[in-house]
């Protein structure tokens, strides 16, 4: 690179001009290099460019499986502190350093990536090697083939950092791998001429980088994001936890990165998520790879199951749509890959399957969770609660929505459950409902929902994006307290202090309801595992303790079959059943 200048575009732009050309406006003195790791990009491989960067200058280059970015961030932070003027390419944003990517005099530092092989061809003054495991499956038929290819490498630098003593001393990120990762970058910052004093100080007062070890707080909620992939990476960040967060309950969510991974560390994958208190692993997120058949994240559910763990399973998604354009966007993407579709509201009356849901899981918001009056009309979004909608009538002073302050769900799904309480249904006061499918939006009217005793005519795969309903003038007050009768009542025959999903079984169209059916029975107080029948009212099961869904089936099943061997009736679960759950044929 001798005699040129380069343009690195690598801090905030918000002050600098851009000038947007058909070609690139270079100015004197200046080249334009274009790089990119997709062959159709004509110009400088990725590794090609990298591979000329590093030569321009003395480098530090950090390899291996595990701690390369945040080893490589260590070092150039280090650099930086101590007054070296390091430039540095990193994998990672770095915010103590403003950027992954910077300019210095002095010591290029980069991580260099073994996915692709490129570390193997960059020419190093100081070589780190932090760990070496086979990762790449791939792209390296062993790992004998992987340690020759590091000893290939570290032959060619002139000093070579590797096996380098945890650090001690104290760091502002937790974890042993830290400790580790510390140790190997005090090593290569002494090469580069730091002093060990100046060298702890610096490491001392570095914090992190992105998507390593990354906390947010989210309420009274502690999240943790970490890029870790790899069994060893999962292992460390979950024991990192429990170092930080003593006596935490730790949850893990984990996506699993690349099929070629996942075919051939799905046990030792869940060996390392086992350590968490609880599991729940996504589909794969695939990168560079095409599916392999047979290859899906049950496989670490599997393992985990094989190990005595209980592991939640949400393989292909969550999503919150904000307007109907973005409903029917899912809905489609949806119908044209043959995902089945499911939507919770408040999961007030919802059983979800213990080892997670196949499905695109949809949570209104934005403008379909809205709720506005319009005259005599109340316009609810469909993920709109019913308790909003009632504040919004109640502030108007229109009555006629009072019942629905002891229904603890959504308008939309009150529409596909035809809800209802103290003799007031949905159909009593609906007009219509806005409908989104695949095929778009579509209104329908009170008779073509077909609603009837808990049910109505819609499909799967069919949402409730708006439902509209007709009130009638009333007061402020007199609204109010015929709401607050309505919960009084609730809450004096009701479990409502207690952790339940709303009623389990539908009346029978004659005789007695089913909660008194199930008293007689003298099923009140039966426990199975977690799940009990609701000492003050039947037609409720309690979570008494850490109760499974599971635990609640069973429950279910035991009340159906004594019912119906006492009195002939079959009981219909209203309990709404996510996943792939049924309760057996009596």
């Amino acid at each position: 690179m001798k005699g040129r200048r380069l343009w690195f575009v690598l801090e905030p732009l918000s002050d600098v001009p851009i000038e947007i050309t058909p070609e690139p406006v270079v100015p004197d003195g200046w080249e334009a290099v274009v790089s990119s790791a997709y062959p159709a990009v004509p110009g400088l491989r990725r590794a090609e460019f990298l591979r000329e960067l590093v030569g321009s200058r003395p480098a530090i280059v950090v390899g291996g499986t595990h701690g390369k970015g945040t080893t490589a961030a260590m070092i150039a932070f280090a650099l930086r502190e101590t007054g070296h003027d390091p430039a540095w390419l990193i994998g990672a944003p770095v915010p103590q350093l403003s950027s992954n990517a910077g300019f210095g005099a002095r010591y290029l530092v980069v991580e260099g990536d073994e996915s692709d092989r490129t570390v193997f061809s960059l020419p190093a003054e100081i070589a780190v090697v932090t760990n070496v495991e086979l990762d790449h499956h791939s792209e390296f038929s062993s790992k004998f083939e992987l340690v020759s290819e590091f000893e290939r490498w570290t032959n060619t630098a002139k000093h070579v950092v590797r096996d380098a003593p945890p650090y001690q001393g104290p760091l502002g990120v937790p974890g042993e791998h830290n400790r580790l990762n510390a140790g190997a970058a005090l090593a290569a910052l002494e090469l580069a001429g730091v002093s060990q004093h100046d060298a702890r100080a610096a490491l001392g007062r570095f914090t992190g980088t992105g998507r390593r070890f990354e906390i947010h707080q989210h309420g009274d909620v502690t999240i943790v994001d970490d890029y870790g992939h790899h069994p060893t990476e999962v292992a460390a960040t979950i024991a990192a936890a429990r170092e930080r967060f003593p006596g935490a309950r730790i949850r893990v969510l984990f996506q699993p990165h690349l099929y070629s991974r996942t075919r051939h560390l799905a046990d030792e994958l869940a060996d390392a998520l086992a350590a968490a208190d609880d599991v729940t692993v996504t589909d794969i997120y695939p990168a560079r790879e095409r599916p392999v058949p047979g290859v899906t994240g049950r496989l670490v559910i599997d393992a985990l199951s094989d190990r005595g763990v209980l592991a939640g399973y949400t393989p292909t998604g969550f999503a919150r749509p904000e307007s109907v354009d973005e409903l029917h966007e899912l809905l489609h993407w949806a119908d044209d890959r043959g995902v089945a579709v499911e939507v919770i509201g408040l999961g007030s009356n919802l059983l979800v399957h213990d080892g997670g849901v196949d499905a695109l899981v949809l949570k209104l918001s934005g403008e379909l969770a809205a709720a506005h009056v319009e005259g005599e009309t109340l316009v609810l979004g469909g993920g709109a609660p019913n308790a909003v909608g009632l504040h919004r009538a109640r502030a108007v002073g229109l009555g006629g929505f009072e019942f629905a302050s002891a229904i603890p769900g959504t308008a939309g799904g009150g529409v596909r459950m035809n809800a209802g309480a103290y003799g007031v249904e949905w159909r009593d006061v609906l007009i219509d409902a806005v409908v989104v499918d695949a095929s778009g939006p579509r209104t329908f009217g009170v008779d073509e929902l077909g609603l009837s005793y808990r049910h109505s005519s819609l499909a799967a795969g069919q949402v409730v994006a708006q439902a509209r309903f007709r009130l009638e003038p009333s007061s402020t007050d007199a609204v109010k307290e015929k709401a607050a009768q309505l919960l009084a009542q609730r809450k004096a025959t009701q479990p409502t202090n207690k952790r339940t999903f709303g009623s389990v079984f539908k009346n029978p169209d004659e005789g007695p309801g089913a909660a008194r059916l199930i008293e007689e029975c003298g099923l009140k107080g039966q426990r199975i595992g977690g799940a009990i029948v609701s000492p003050r009212h039947a037609n409720f099961i309690e979570n008494a303790d850490a109760a499974t869904t599971a635990d609640c089936i069973a429950v279910m099943e035991e009340a159906r079959r004594r019912v119906h061997e006492r009195f002939g009736v079959e009981l219909e679960h209203e309990v709404q059943f996510i996943g792939p759950l049924e309760l057996p044929a009596l």
